[in-house]
């Protein structure tokens, strides 16, 4: 049989038991220094912290869960992440639901996602950013819920203030251009209309005596009616709306007086017009000039784009009632719009045409009108595929301020 421990061994052992229980129990209390320490330090700052393991189960929150969720401290310790899903805004919640199964899976980094969270306690809705750690051994995670509701809402009032800026921008120089515009009609019409009278006068007189004279003669009529039309533009452009121009109107007898000749030159042309009005739609309080100019310049604009692309053949036209408001649309199956120039398509004079065709009017004057009306048009446009205007005009008219 072997000797057993000798009495300075097994001294040697319990001194060496002792240390490494002391230096335990010194690391311990460090330990619990620490925690305390983070604790406390957690619980004073603004944001909401937590941690959690990968089963979901929280291990610890300070006390800002209740002012940010509306949960109590310890109703969202018992309930775990699930808790916290419960809080995010239901169009957000598969976003955090793939958010902290990521962590889970992969968790080596930090991780950031913004959400926004509904309180529990019926407070307003509130956009936060998540920010999430693992811990060193990758086990447990740390979360920091940011409150970023008021910096959101400063970007927004901001956003808000620069889009009412560049409003009024655009509404002043649509108001000088305007000015400029009704001047400039006003002083070129009347010696227009004396040269379209004098060369319709004098076609008459020398058509069978000197034809080469008449020829001469056809072309400053012409080239005298495209100005007048030009100047009839501008005049439409720097109108505004007067109740006496409005009646009750058939919106389907309108359009079956003005689009049946365009429906025949556009075949011409192998484009196909088509038009549907609701059959419910009831006769409406409108200016008749004003919705027959808007269907027209859109029709015009479809047409031109098809034509000049050589892509498309169909454009239709749609009128319906929503509401309150009256539904025109307009679209095409043409080569779309570049979205390098979406944004200036409502700008007066601006046109992609060739010198001596289109005057840039047709849309800004119909945006115009249908402001006047007190309504709203938006472009709906896919490169290649097509575009829709679409526009939305009160069923009675609310004036906008003259200029």
């Amino acid at each position: 049989m072997g000797e057993g421990p000798k009495e300075g061994e097994v001294g040697h052992l319990y001194m060496a038991f002792k240390s490494m229980m002391d230096k335990l129990r010194e690391s311990h209390l460090r330990l619990k220094e620490s925690e305390s320490h983070s604790r406390l330090l957690a619980e004073g700052i603004p944001e909401m912290v937590f941690s959690f393991d990968k089963g979901g189960r929280i291990g610890y929150v300070n006390a800002r869960v209740e002012e940010l969720l509306g949960v109590p401290k310890d109703e969202f310790l018992q309930g775990g992440l699930d808790k916290l899903l419960e809080c995010v805004y239901p169009q957000d919640r598969p976003k955090a639901e793939a958010f902290f199964s990521r962590i889970v899976e992969e968790g080596s980094k930090e991780w950031v996602e913004e959400l926004r969270i509904l309180p529990e306690n019926g407070g307003k809705p509130r956009y936060v950013m998540l920010v999430v750690k693992p811990s060193p051994g990758g086990d447990a995670f740390t979360g920091l819920v940011v409150d970023l509701t008021v910096t959101k809402r400063l970007e927004q009032v901001v956003q808000e203030l620069g889009e009412a800026h560049m409003e009024l921008v655009r509404v002043q120089k649509m108001a000088a251009i305007g000015r400029l515009a009704s001047g400039v009609a006003h002083e070129i019409n009347n010696p227009l209309m004396a040269i379209v009278g004098y060369a319709e006068k004098w076609i008459e007189e020398v058509e069978k005596c000197n034809p080469a004279l008449a020829n001469d003669l056809h072309r400053i009529y012409d080239a005298s009616m495209r100005a007048a039309e030009i100047v009839r533009a501008l005049q439409l452009f720097s109108s505004t709306l007067r109740e006496t121009e409005c009646e009750v109107v058939d919106v389907e007898e309108l359009l079956s007086r003005a689009l049946p000749d365009i429906k025949k030159r556009l075949e011409q042309e192998g484009v196909r017009l088509e038009w549907r009005v609701e059959e419910s739609l009831s006769p409406l309080f409108l200016p008749p000039h004003y919705l027959r100019e808007m269907v027209v310049n859109l029709v015009g604009n479809a047409r031109d784009a098809i034509v000049d692309s050589g892509k498309g053949s169909r454009i239709d036209v749609e009128v319906r009632r929503e509401g309150g408001d009256l539904i025109i649309r307009v679209s095409d199956d043409g080569p779309g719009i570049p979205k390098g120039i979406r944004s200036f398509i409502f700008d007066p004079f601006f046109t992609t045409k060739p010198p001596g065709r289109g005057t840039g009017l047709g849309l800004s004057m119909v945006q115009q009108m249908v402001e006047n009306l007190g309504g709203a048009i938006r472009v709906e446009s896919v490169e290649s595929k097509g575009t829709t205007f679409v526009i939305s005009v009160p069923c009675e008219p609310r004036r906008r301020n003259s200029r």
